[in-house]
């Protein structure tokens, strides 16, 4: 059995995995302009077809979780660290 969300989350979130990928060349990680590391997991699967994801902060060998990131099923991100929003807000530009 597969995971599931609505056509409109994950639409964004492909539109978030290209931007990571032309930025660091991973799907769901990139670096702010300090240079700091995030990547994203995606949770559980939702019964009204949003996507929710921990974003985590890589500090040498561990990480440690920093925040979130929600889609609603209608593919609008009510929630994401402002740094991987700059990144996705570039690819769009460009």
């Amino acid at each position: 059995m597969g995971w599931s969300c609505t056509m409109d989350a994950g639409n964004t979130m492909d539109k978030m995995h290209r931007a990571c990928l032309l930025s660091t060349g991973t799907a769901n990680a990139w670096k702010d302009p300090q240079g700091n590391q995030y990547f994203w997991e995606i949770g559980r699967e939702n019964i009204d077809g949003h996507i929710s994801a921990a974003v985590y902060k890589i500090e040498g060998k561990f990480c440690r979780k920093v925040g979130s990131i929600y889609i609603s099923p209608d593919g609008s991100i009510k929630r994401m660290p402002a740094s991987l929003r700059k990144i996705l807000d570039k690819s769009k530009a460009g």
